[in-house]
């Protein structure tokens, strides 16, 4: 497989968003995380919802994988309240999957996001942001195993070992020395660049420029 975007691309979307018309001119992306408001439990302003219609059939005109943004707090999240949050997207929302955010590395929690699995036929992101138990990526199609703003990125041996499962989430980096870097590593999965602090003032640019870099 060769390297694909994975984006929580958190700007908020519209016909009129320089950022989302750029990011629909890429080549190269897998999936977006939609991600109405920190998640997402109904009860948007008509106008809003339009504009989050707007993004999500735009992806799927152009093939790309719409998943919903739901934090599980690093595992303390009621059950009953993430599958309510669950239900309220797919209510609204024609999503395929979901990108769990603050996902617990502890194997206590495992139990939790088994599941969750169960719940969500579609595709599984799982961002605890650094590295974790092997069993996880038993239940993830995803896993963002880096979060980080360091332009040396080197993946471990055991993200090598789970060829194309990978995410590194990268921010306020020098974008063409680490594309440099990363591309020797053709089959870690996935990747995503944004400006340091969620500042999307300079993205549409970055934007364009990441995917004429991207092998």
């Amino acid at each position: 497989m060769n390297t694909r975007w994975l984006a929580p691309l958190y700007a908020y979307p519209g016909p009129d968003s320089p950022v989302w018309r750029a990011f629909l001119t890429l080549r190269h992306v897998h999936a977006v995380v939609i991600n109405p408001a920190s998640g997402y439990r109904g009860n948007l302003h008509v106008v809003d919802a339009g504009n989050w219609h707007w993004a999500v059939t735009q992806c799927h005109r152009r093939g790309i994988v719409t998943i919903g943004y739901l934090s599980t707090k690093w595992g303390s999240r009621p059950r009953e309240e993430l599958r309510a949050e669950m239900d309220a997207y797919r209510s609204d929302f024609a999503i395929d999957g979901f990108f769990l955010d603050e996902t617990s590395t502890a194997l206590a929690h495992l139990p939790l996001y088994i599941e969750l699995r169960r719940l969500i036929p579609g595709m599984l992101v799982l961002n605890p942001g650094t590295q974790i138990h092997p069993q996880y990526f038993r239940l993830a199609d995803v896993i963002v195993t880096r979060e980080t703003d360091k332009a040396e990125i080197v993946p471990t041996p055991d993200e090598l070992k789970v060829e194309n499962q990978c995410c590194h989430i990268l921010t306020g980096i020098d974008a063409l020395r680490t594309l440099q870097q990363l591309q020797k590593f053709p089959n870690l999965g996935y990747r995503w660049f944004t400006e340091k602090a969620g500042d999307y003032t300079q993205m549409p640019d970055f934007i364009r420029l990441l995917d004429s870099e991207l092998l």
